[in-house]
């Protein structure tokens, strides 16, 4: 009967502990989650986010930007972010990234010629549907909010500056300078909210 006792006195003890263990896990913060996330453009321009934490203060991960009207393609984005937190992928960070991208010519110049460097002749905006090509990186700084029950959500929100080259960029006219402004503006701020892993 003492055995049986003690046995029920151990199983008590071990009953009351489980609830702290299991409230101690849910306050507990997740660390190197995976994020996935869109921005809040237009069904024309959307931008997809994807971020994983790999370690207490980096994270790698890329942007995503397409485009369905003027100018359609594409470009991606990879980025490594370091947090000023030990809880990587959540709080002020600072972002190195890449960029690459394509874009298709909408418009036809019969008059866009012009002499390159080397003397030659050259008309490459003349032909519709051909692509032209850009790359580049910026520095941006930022603040990731998770939220939520367990905080599953994730809001994003960045701004820095970019460099981005277009093929051909030594050549100016008009309308290389309105396709820069549009596809490849210096300024970089961006806000994406979707959900935490």
């Amino acid at each position: 009967m003492n055995k049986l006792f003690h046995l029920i006195l151990m199983m008590a003890a071990l009953a009351m502990t489980m609830p702290a263990q299991a409230q101690e896990e849910i306050e507990a913060p997740r660390r190197h989650r995976t994020v996935i996330a869109v921005g809040p453009s237009s069904f024309w321009s959307p931008t997809l986010k994807f971020e994983q934490g790999i370690g207490d203060w980096v994270s790698l991960g890329f942007h995503g930007k397409a485009r369905f009207v003027m100018w359609e393609g594409g470009k991606i984005e990879p980025f490594v972010r370091i947090y000023f937190t030990e809880n990587s992928p959540q709080g002020p960070f600072i972002q190195v990234k890449g960029s690459f991208g394509a874009h298709r010519r909408n418009f036809i110049f019969e008059d866009n010629c012009y002499y390159d460097a080397n003397g030659d002749y050259v008309c490459d905006d003349n032909y519709d549907e051909q692509y032209f090509k850009s790359f580049g990186g910026g520095v941006a700084g930022g603040y990731q909010f998770f939220f939520g029950r367990n905080e599953h959500f994730a809001l994003d929100l960045f701004g820095g500056f970019q460099y981005i080259r277009q093929e051909n960029q030594n050549s100016y006219n008009d309308y290389r300078y309105i396709r820069r402004i549009f596809i490849n503006f210096p300024v970089d701020i961006g806000l994406r909210l979707g959900v935490a892993f």
